[in-house]
């Protein structure tokens, strides 16, 4: 009497069991890589791409069972046609082979050390810093578009506006790293997720194709503001002192306790400003290492994106021709 491999191979092909207990094997494997990396990974920027192949992963699993229930109906005796059965073979195929590109995206955050670089950088300080920049610099612009509907002489008015427009230029800027975790995570998912319609684009919409190099030149140019704040104070008026970020407070206001407002407002903003950029400071080195890992990171994916991209729209349209549902029942009979 002829055993399962030997029923098995005569009724597929020479191999065929084999082939399907090594594909069991690896979908064992890719389900323990998953949770190994799953659990070592607790950072935002995973969670979207984690979902995502706890999807993928169920969906194998589910086609797994099915087609071993289809084995076990062959080697029973059981009513089953080979050409049913090849076709279940073909979407296993493609679902573990894009189980295993998707860990793989996954795993390499690991690798590059992208994920290390991640938690070491301190961006719940960096966002904390900025928000208060960024708030004190509304107050700021706020006073300053007062003081400029309400004085009298024009040579005023014009300087006010031309300070005002400096400061209100900072804050395209400033929104990015006040939320650095999440606009970076978006543009990581971006690439990663491969979506139509990416997330970043649509929360950004002032930035065209946003990427990484965004935040990068942002920290770049808060660093820069003082130098500018200075050049910019050089060229329009008397330059005031260090504390009121260089701007004659004497200068943006009619009125004693206008002024008395303006001159509070600028001393507040330097300082939100000296205590943001000593983050920047102190943390370049980190911040150099994390846009090095996010290269890394990005140049060892790049291929793997695409690849799963292309097995997850033909599994999709090979379990949409043969009639496969991922959650029903799936009748061999």
């Amino acid at each position: 009497m002829a055993d399962a491999r030997q029923t098995i191979d005569a009724f597929i092909g020479q191999g065929s069991y084999d082939e399907w207990l090594d594909m069991d094997r690896r979908l064992d494997r890719e389900g323990q890589k998953f949770d190994l990396n799953r659990a070592r990974l607790r950072i935002p920027l995973t969670s979207p791409l984690i979902d995502r192949i706890w999807d993928s992963l169920s969906l194998a699993n589910k086609i797994a069972k099915d087609y071993g229930r289809g084995m076990n109906l062959v080697t029973s005796g059981g009513r089953v046609t080979k050409k049913k059965l090849l076709e279940v073979h073909a979407i296993y195929t493609l679902a573990l082979a894009l189980v295993e590109q998707e860990n793989d995206i996954l795993d390499a955050t690991w690798v590059t050390g992208f994920a290390a670089m991640w938690v070491v950088f301190p961006f719940l300080l960096l966002e904390a810093r900025s928000h208060e920049f960024e708030e004190v610099l509304h107050k700021l612009v706020d006073a300053l578009h007062e003081a400029e509907r309400n004085v009298t002489k024009a040579k005023a008015k014009m300087y006010i506006h031309g300070v005002a427009a400096f400061f209100e230029a900072m804050f395209p800027e400033i929104s990015l790293t006040a939320r650095a975790a999440i606009f970076l995570g978006d543009v990581a998912l971006d690439k990663v997720l491969g979506e139509p319609d990416p997330p970043a684009s649509k929360k950004y919409p002032g930035i065209v194709a946003p990427g990484a190099k965004q935040f990068s030149e942002a920290v770049e140019g808060i660093d820069a503001y003082g130098e500018s704040a200075r050049e910019f104070a050089k060229k329009t008026g008397k330059v005031a002192t260090v504390a009121t970020f260089y701007f004659d407070h004497e200068e943006l206001g009619e009125g004693r306790e206008r002024v008395e407002r303006i001159k509070d407002l600028l001393e507040e903003t330097k300082r939100a400003y000296d205590n943001l950029k000593m983050v920047i400071t102190t943390n370049r080195p980190k911040l150099e290492q994390f846009m090095l890992g996010y290269e890394r990171w990005m140049t060892s994916i790049k291929g793997a994106v695409d690849t799963a991209a292309n097995m997850r729209r033909q599994l999709y349209d090979d379990m949409t021709t043969m009639g496969y549902s991922s959650i029903g029942t799936f009748v061999w009979n």
